[in-house]
């Protein structure tokens, strides 16, 4: 593996367009944007210019509603990468009063296919998930799901600033080395990568329909995750390109998922 600076986006863009799947002495390379990894993004992110973080929130993209206000997320995948967060706000307030809607977008501003939005209450967000399940949306079914709740501040306390969660159906008694399908399972994450990473990671090798943290016992993440693709295909191509890369210091493991019974 190696990295290629350039000195614009343009040439970045051109190199992964005229390069990727090239043949180069024998062997097919994989090129790519490189993200960094979640503590070094975290920390290009605190070294922003101030003007740019304090900028009043009508003024970012993607928020439409002021700060400050907080209520329970609902996660929203499979999105056609034409909606706007103001597309994606109109559509939920179907379900209730929508605080705040946005579309992740990467370092290119464009959407990553994936969004949240924050209700008024739990009702309305539960009731969103149960209208919107697999809604047709510009040719995509969407998917729906409780999010994290990034809405909400962060305990004072540094040692308790990590994400805790617990694990669902998806991620639950979920090991590597299974058979061939759209789903993988990845290992040796940094234990600060959230979901987020999980899809700017992914969705450069393809269509990523669901991804999650695996956490251990006491609600911690484990370091693992499980990742399901749109194809068999994309998952393969995953293990191909991703087994043993490093993120963040870290050398990924990288195979296909499978489900085992919980031990008694």
């Amino acid at each position: 593996m190696a990295t290629v600076e350039f000195g614009s986006k343009e040439d970045t863009k051109r190199a992964i367009s005229q390069f990727d799947h090239h043949e180069l002495q024998g062997r097919e390379i994989f090129v790519r944007q490189d993200y960094p990894p979640p503590d070094k993004k975290r920390e290009r992110e605190e070294r922003r210019p101030r003007e740019r973080r304090d900028r009043p929130e009508r003024e970012r993209p993607g928020a439409g509603a002021p700060p400050g206000q907080s209520g329970p997320e609902v996660f929203v995948g499979n999105l056609p990468f034409s909606v706007s967060w103001q597309n994606l706000k109109d559509l939920m307030r179907e379900a209730g009063n929508v605080i705040r809607a946005d579309v992740k977008t990467d370092s290119w501003g464009k959407s990553r296919g994936f969004g949240t939005v924050i209700f008024s209450t739990e009702e309305e967000a539960a009731y969103a998930i149960e209208k919107f399940q697999g809604y047709d949306m510009g040719g995509r079914r969407i998917d729906l799901r409780p999010g994290r709740g990034d809405n909400r501040p962060p305990p004072p306390a540094a040692e308790e600033r990590r994400i805790t969660g617990q694990n669902t159906e998806f991620t639950r008694n979920v090991v590597g080395n299974g058979e061939r399908s759209n789903t993988i399972f990845a290992t040796n994450l940094p234990f600060v990568t959230n979901v987020d990473d999980l899809y700017e990671l992914f969705e450069t090798i393809g269509k990523v329909t669901r991804a999650e943290i695996q956490f251990d016992n006491r609600g911690r993440p484990s370091g693992n995750a499980v990742v399901q693709f749109d194809s068999e295909e994309f998952a393969e191509l995953a293990i191909t390109n991703l087994n043993n890369y490093n993120y963040g210091g870290r050398e990924l493991g990288i195979s296909f998922s499978q489900k085992v019974e919980a031990a008694e």
